[in-house]
């Protein structure tokens, strides 16, 4: 296959016209005309550019696999700066370490519950974005499961269950699930069934209460609490 005939494919893919292709190959049209007019070849430099893109546009393109390892790493940064920025956005004002994991040890007023040691804080959470970034097909099984993790490993000084709910919330959104509605009399089931996740293992009944939350965002977005 020559270039020309390469060349037309890629257009046919990218639906570009030879102006905005000759851009994408950082030529002129004038380059470009040549090339597809055959009355001169591309360097070897582009050539290799021209076969990469045929490639990759044809479904031909192997993708390195630390490539792909590098690209998700580079994903998961981005999920752990949501989760920064998220605690600076709230805690702004508040804390002078607002968007900063502690570097301190802290206690969950009113439980016994050991949250993880400071030194350890930014593994866990980048263990944390991984699993998020795994995209479960049980979304209401994760998002319950990861939130518990997160809340145990309590990351900052302060603000910790605010930053976490919303966090959890970025999760059933990116699924297409409406956000989890906890109301102020729903507090305290919801602080026992989280309880009862980190300490007995067992998820169900803050898996049943997330449900029944989401139901609630639904409900909200759909207009139908409102009479």
């Amino acid at each position: 296959m020559n270039t020309r005939q390469k060349l037309e494919i890629i257009q046919k893919k990218l639906g570009l016209t030879q102006t905005k292709l000759a851009e994408k190959f950082g030529v002129s049209f004038a380059a470009f005309n040549s090339w597809w007019t055959g009355k001169s070849k591309p360097r070897l430099k582009m050539q290799a550019a021209i076969d990469e893109l045929f490639l990759e546009v044809t479904g031909q393109k192997i993708i390195p696999v630390n490539q792909l390892i590098a690209k998700k790493q580079v994903l998961r940064r981005k999920d752990e700066a949501l989760v920064l920025k998220l605690h600076s956005i709230l805690m702004n004002g508040v804390r002078p370490d607002a968007g900063v994991f502690r570097n301190h040890a802290v206690r969950i007023s009113g439980v016994n519950l050991p949250t993880a040691n400071y030194m350890s804080v930014p593994k866990l959470m980048s263990e944390v974005i991984t699993r998020v970034a795994l995209k479960n097909k049980d979304v209401i099984a994760e998002s319950a499961g990861i939130h518990s993790k997160f809340e145990q490993i309590h990351p900052f000084s302060d603000g910790n269950g605010r930053v976490g709910r919303l966090f959890m919330n970025v999760m059933l959104l990116s699924a297409n699930f409406a956000p989890a509605i906890i109301r102020q009399e729903q507090k305290r089931l919801y602080y026992a069934y989280l309880y009862k996740a980190q300490t007995k293992d067992d998820h169900s009944q803050l898996e049943d209460f997330l449900c029944e939350a989401v139901a609630d965002g639904f409900k909200i977005l759909e207009r139908t609490d409102i009479r």
